[in-house]
């Protein structure tokens, strides 16, 4: 059996248990994580069919399950692999910052890091995953890059953002010549006082608010930023491409390096992800980095008391621990539901004064749950 023969095996497998794993959450309704990806996919990619974001829910499922089997990566083609990654390019100026995102194949980003024996410190966000889960996730992919690579001197260095001296040790470590790799799509940032400050960039057709200490890091240290990007062919082997190197020398201050850089960053993801939407995991987190904006009236009219309504189309309900809730998909806003209201709107059934608390009814009319029949 060759190596697309077991590939396609290994893609089946995943793709029969994302199936599984979506029939399971729904039939539980444990659906705030699809609620929250079809609510971003409507903000900010309102051309896609609402009726496409289960296909999407699934695609990421599975590749989920594809990033969490290091094995899998052994199926590759490891020269199509590297043909965006030549060392004249990727390694040219080191210590370098790499800046990646969160779609495709994005944990294979190792893999050329090890083969160049490049010293790396992996910046990682564990407000989101327990650091331990990420350490053994990323350790098992070094191990695998190893085993590929066995004469490699790569050292490895994994690193939270959301420490405080997290800054102080990347400065560090790039003195001794350790380049960086880091995620920039739901990250947090790194905690310090002088850096930690947020720019705004747009980001399809909003505005996002997004930390810009890396941009600090790469201006005061005078590293380079090389934007990288991974994509999934239609056979599912990893693709990489590998953006111009963004140069903090080129610049005369700061506060001009990080806006221009941190829009760039973004717009090369927005780029990729017009090509490769269901394969971006940041649809579960984009949300967290939209500017604050005016509730979004999803009704027409004064509450009126003596009318019967249904739930909006742009409503979800889930539950969480024998706990229920709704979510307003286009507003975010999530409302705490007793059972016996989460059961009539579960059920289609419709809601009036007779069936519900008037000050409760009113509350989720004015918060866009609910609409008049």
């Amino acid at each position: 059996m060759n190596k697309n023969e077991i590939r396609t095996q290994i893609v089946e497998v995943a793709r029969k248990y994302a199936v599984d794993k979506l029939a399971s959450t729904f039939e539980k309704n444990e659906l705030k994580s699809y609620h929250i990806l079809s609510a971003n996919l409507l903000k900010f990619m309102p051309d896609i069919s609402a009726s496409d974001h289960k296909n999407i829910y699934q695609n990421l499922l599975k590749l989920k399950i594809l990033e969490n089997i290091p094995e899998y990566f052994k199926t590759f083609d490891l020269n199509n692999f590297f043909a965006n990654l030549s060392p004249d390019k990727f390694s040219k100026d080191l210590p370098t910052i790499y800046i990646s995102y969160h779609l495709g194949a994005f944990r294979t980003a190792i893999l050329p890091m090890v083969k160049n024996n490049i010293n790396i410190v992996i910046v990682i966000d564990s407000s989101i995953y327990p650091m331990e889960d990420l350490e053994k996730s990323l350790g098992a992919h070094f191990s695998l890059a190893k085993e590929i690579f066995p004469t490699s001197t790569t050292n490895l260095k994994i690193l939270a953002s959301n420490n405080k001296n997290t800054i102080i040790e990347l400065m560090d470590r790039i003195n001794k010549n350790y380049s960086i790799l880091t995620y920039i799509d739901w990250s947090s940032g790194f905690e310090n006082n002088n850096t930690s400050s947020n720019v705004v960039v747009n980001f399809f057709n909003e505005k996002i608010s997004v930390r810009q200490s890396l941009a600090y890091l790469s201006f005061y240290s005078k590293c380079p930023i090389v934007p990288l990007i991974s994509y999934y062919s239609e056979d599912y082997e990893p693709n990489w491409v590998l953006f111009d190197s963004i140069n903090p020398s080129n610049f005369l201050n700061v506060q001009e390096y990080t806006q221009y850089t941190m829009q760039q960053l973004f717009m090369n993801l927005e780029g990729m992800i017009l090509k490769h939407y269901s394969q971006w995991q940041g649809w579960f987190h984009i949300h967290k980095l939209v500017l604050p904006q005016k509730t979004v009236i999803t009704h027409v009219g004064d509450f009126t008391p003596n009318i019967p309504y249904k739930l909006n189309d742009y409503s979800g309900l889930f539950i969480i621990q024998d706990s229920y809730f709704v979510i307003n998909k286009l507003t975010y806003k999530i409302v705490k539901l007793t059972k016996e209201l989460y059961d009539i709107l579960f059920s289609g059934n419709r809601l009036n004064e007779s069936t519900v608390d008037l000050k409760v009814l009113k509350q989720l009319y004015n918060n866009g749950i609910i609409v008049g029949y």
